[in-house]
């Protein structure tokens, strides 16, 4: 008897809870790329020295649909490794010179007016993260094809490929011994990950 109320004690606090994230990821494009983001060529450079990334979608107020987020940065090659460099800020600044459309996998064309575009660091000038957002007014579900179409970023113009989006779900799992343990919002490694794609 005590042998198993120590199990039921033990389990219950190593399981913890489960968390899941569903969030859209890039599964192709003719350009190199890994997980949201993709690498540019700056003129005359053998090496990707500009990233542009996404977070789609991303929760807003006011929003009737999924909101895509871009963001961009000089990317810093200290000792052969790949990393970023956020303290450059003449990378940090985007502007998307024409409409963006996302096209639904049942041939659905969804344009977006570069008018409509919203760069957070025109309204907040001091913002220490500058962001474009694009508000589709759509809700997502299955695979689609963003057009970001030309990208100026560090008064460079990059034309943009057709990047083809999937969801994917991630989820985790920690302890309840890290939630009694864990100091401000750091959390240990989970006791349990795992990721898939999803609308295969």
């Amino acid at each position: 008897m005590r042998r198993i109320l120590i199990f039921i004690i033990g389990t219950i606090f190593l399981s913890g809870c489960m968390i899941s994230k569903t969030f859209y990821l890039i599964k192709s494009a003719n350009i190199e790329h890994g997980g949201n983001s993709i690498y540019l060529m700056e003129k005359n450079s053998k090496i990707p020295k500009v990233l542009l990334g996404f977070n789609f979608p991303v929760s807003m107020r006011k929003s009737k649909g999924d909101v895509l987020r871009l963001y961009s940065a000089k990317i810093d090659f200290t000792n052969g490794i790949k990393g970023l460099d956020y303290s450059d800020k003449k990378y940090r600044y985007l502007e998307v010179l024409n409409d963006v459309f996302i096209s639904k996998s049942n041939g659905e064309k969804i344009k977006i007016a570069k008018e409509s575009i919203v760069y957070n660091y025109k309204k907040f000038s001091d913002t220490e993260s500058p962001f474009a957002y694009i508000y589709t007014n759509q809700k997502f579900t299955g695979p689609v094809t963003l057009e970001l179409g030309k990208v100026k970023i560090n008064g460079e113009i990059y034309n943009i490929p057709p990047l083809h989006l999937q969801r994917y779900k991630e989820s985790a799992s920690w302890g309840l011994v890290d939630d009694f343990l864990m100091q401000g919002n750091v959390r240990n490694k989970p006791l349990y990950e795992s990721g898939k794609w999803l609308d295969d």
